[in-house]
Parts: C-alpha cells; structure tokens; sequence
C-alpha cells in the first residue's frame, strides 16, 4: 500500500528553537522525511511561510501549496482536502515540520494500521514520566504511578496503547471520515488541541483518570463525559515501541536513539 504524507511546515509564528534539536532545522526535517517516505509520495501545505522556505521548497522539487491559514486551520484544511481527494482505503500521515525519522517508518505505518485505527511513530517521553499533579508535562493516565497500556507485536515491531498523540499521526481515510466531526471541533485559532481530541477519539473514561484530568481545559470535562455515550465506536491509537520517529523537541525525545546523528 501506498503511503501519502500530507506534510504542513511553517517559519512564521511560534519558535522553540531554543528547545529544539540543533539538527532539527525546518529545511533538515522536510529531507529527512523525504528520504524515508520518497518526495514523490509528498504533498506540501506551506502555510505562512518566508520567500527564503518557499523557494527551498520548489528548488527541491516538491508539489506545494502556499497558504496563510495558521496551525489549527491549515490542520483542517488537510483534512478535508485528504477526505475529498483519496479513497477509502488509503493511508495518509499527517507530518508536522518539526519530526525526525528513521528507516523503515514507511513500513511500519502500514503494518500498525492492519491491527489499529491510528498509528504513530513517536514513542511520547511523557510516557516515563510519573504522573504528578503540580507537573503538566506529565501524562496523567496512569494507575499509581505506573502506565498500564495494552502491548502488541507485529512481524517488526512492538507496540503500545496510547491515549493520546501529537498532530503527527496516521490513519485511513475511511477512518478520518467516521472521526471527521471531532477533529473540525478544533479551533480555527491557534494550535489544535490534540490531547483533547484524541481522547475523545480513544474514549478514555476510567474514572480515576477522569478526575485528575478535571484539572486541565474546561473543554476536557465535556470530551470526557461525552465518552460515556455508547453509540460511538472506541478506535485504537498505537505507538511503535522504540519509536521510529521523534518529535524534535529536547524535553520529549523518543528513547533509544540519539536523534543528533539522524
């Protein structure tokens, strides 16, 4: 199967560059996903981008389009641009500017989407993090200080349960017209927020999880009750265990590799 990367990059807005990996330029992550996924495979939506990325973009041959919609919108408008343009059973990953990937990643999407709904590469550091109610950093499903996730094993990788993931993800597009409403009730503004809607995607409810998560966003108190409703199939977010992939970010780096030589 043929994996499609709807890639959104941006250099005007919000910087980290202080937190991020030194390697991890906008211009060194585009190529390194490239290599791994082939440019013939890429879709680029430059939103808000400078002259100077645009035109790294075309001399490196990629198909693009420029647009001025911010991080949340420029989500949505991939989303519905995916849904329109592909078929049921093809396989997107949305790929944000600021990911890092190994060899083999292409694979490993297809095969995590033979026995789940959403797949991600990205083996979340907040994961080895005890939970800790003064510490947002921190993911807050656990059972007294301990994760308990289901594990699962393909022909090339372990797997793990997870709750929730970043904006970096893949799936079907038959699944992302069944998850279509929840993903558009992101904002327009700002960032999206995908800790929210992932929950309510995966259907987190246990009640001890419940509570502590009362202390986030108002909006978590309504994505939590609305999981109670039955009517709503429960999908299965996995994440490969080591990741394969990381998001650039010092802090939250997936484990087992050193992401300064990729």
């Amino acid at each position: 199967p043929q994996v499609l990367i709807l890639y959104r990059i941006s250099d005007l807005g919000c910087h980290k560059n202080n937190t991020r990996l030194e390697n991890a330029t906008k211009e060194h992550c585009l190529l390194n996903a490239a290599e791994i996924f082939g440019k013939e495979n890429f879709y680029i939506i430059a939103d808000n981008c400078s002259d100077e990325l645009i035109k790294f973009i075309q001399d490196n041959n990629f198909k693009f389009e420029r647009t001025s919609l911010g991080n949340s919108k420029s989500f949505k408008y991939a989303l519905t641009k995916a849904i329109k343009e592909y078929d049921d059973e093809q396989i997107i990953y949305f790929l944000e500017d600021d990911f890092l990937h190994l060899p083999g990643s292409r694979n490993l999407i297809i095969e995590g989407l033979e026995i789940a709904d959403y797949v991600t590469l990205y083996d979340h550091g907040d994961q080895y993090v005890k939970y800790n109610w003064k510490y947002e950093g921190s993911a807050p499903f656990n059972r007294f200080g301990f994760h308990r996730w289901k594990i699962f094993l393909t022909d090339h990788s372990h797997w793990r349960e997870a709750p929730s993931t970043t904006m970096t993800f893949a799936a079907k597009i038959k699944t992302l017209k069944q998850d279509y409403k929840i993903w558009m009730q992101n904002p327009d503004e700002g960032t999206p927020k995908d800790f929210l809607s992932f929950l309510k995607i995966t259907k987190q409810k246990n009640i001890i999880d419940f509570f502590k998560i009362l202390r986030m966003k108002k909006t978590a108190l309504a994505i939590l009750l609305n999981n109670f409703a039955w009517f709503r199939k429960k999908r299965l977010l996995i994440s490969a265990l080591p990741g394969k992939s990381t998001h650039t970010e010092k802090k939250w780096l997936s484990p087992l590799t050193d992401w300064t030589k990729v």
